[in-house]
C-alpha cells in the first residue's frame, strides 16, 4: 500500500472537506477521537510566528495513556502568556488549578468550557483578577484530548505600552506592574523554561 507523502498531502483540502461537516473542532471531541487529525499537525516555527502576528491561537494536545508509575508526565505547572484561554477538553480528566499551594482537580462538563485568567490580564486588571497556575496530569484511563484557544490581544498592540488600567488605579491602589511592550513580554514567556525561577512578570512587578 502506498503511504501519503508531505508532498502528496493537500492541507488546504483536508481543511476545506473538514469546513464542509460544520462539526468544528468540539465535534471531533465528543466524537471521541483519540488521534490528533493531521490539519491541525503543525511545526513548532510555524506556532511561534503565529502568537506574535495573532491575536489568537488555536492547540490541539493529545495526552497519551502512561505506563509508568509516575503520575505527573503531562505539562507541568505554568500560567498562561496571554489575556485569556478558552479550554475545550474530552472526558477524560488531568487538569488541575493551584490554589493555596494545593491542587484541585477541573472535572470535565460535556460540552463545557474552561476559561483560564492568563498574565496579562492580572497586569491589565492590576491584579484584581490572578492568572492561573495549572498543569495535565496523565492517568491511565485513555488520551486526553484538550483544545485551547488563546487571546492574547491584537497584532497591532505589540509594540505598544502595555500597562494596568489607569481606571483602575489609585492612591490606595497604585500600579503594580510597570508599563512594557507585548513583543519584548512574549519574547521572554517563550525564551524561559518552567523551571526559572524568575517568571516573566517578574521583569516588570514595581
Amino acid at each position: 500500500m502506498a503511504t501519503e507523502t508531505s508532498v502528496d498531502y493537500d492541507r488546504t483540502k483536508e481543511l476545506k472537506q473538514f469546513d464542509d461537516t460544520k462539526a468544528g473542532v468540539k465535534g471531533l471531541v465528543d466524537a471521541g477521537i483519540l488521534n490528533i487529525p493531521k490539519i491541525f499537525v503543525r511545526p513548532s516555527e510555524d506556532l511561534a510566528a503565529d502568537e506574535l502576528n495573532s491575536s489568537q491561537r488555536h492547540l490541539i494536545f493529545n495526552q497519551t495513556t502512561l505506563t509508568q508509575s509516575d503520575v505527573v508526565k503531562g505539562v507541568r505547572k505554568h500560567a498562561d502568556a496571554g489575556i485569556l484561554t478558552v479550554l475545550l477538553q474530552n472526558h477524560i480528566g488531568g487538569l488541575q488549578v493551584l490554589h493555596d499551594d494545593q491542587w484541585f482537580d477541573v472535572h470535565p462538563i460535556r460540552g463545557g468550557l474552561v476559561i483560564n485568567v492568563g498574565d496579562l490580564l492580572q497586569v491589565l486588571s492590576n491584579e484584581k483578577f490572578k492568572s492561573v497556575k495549572h498543569r495535565a496530569i496523565s492517568n491511565h484511563v485513555g488520551p486526553r484530548i484538550s483544545v485551547p484557544c488563546f487571546f492574547s490581544g491584537h497584532a497591532s498592540l505589540l509594540d505598544k505600552p502595555f500597562g494596568p488600567i489607569k481606571d483602575l488605579q489609585s492612591e490606595a491602589n497604585p500600579p503594580r506592574y510597570k508599563e512594557f511592550l507585548l513583543n519584548e513580554y512574549f519574547a521572554k514567556f517563550f525564551s524561559s523554561s518552567l523551571d526559572d525561577d524568575k517568571l516573566p512578570l517578574d521583569y516588570y512587578k514595581l
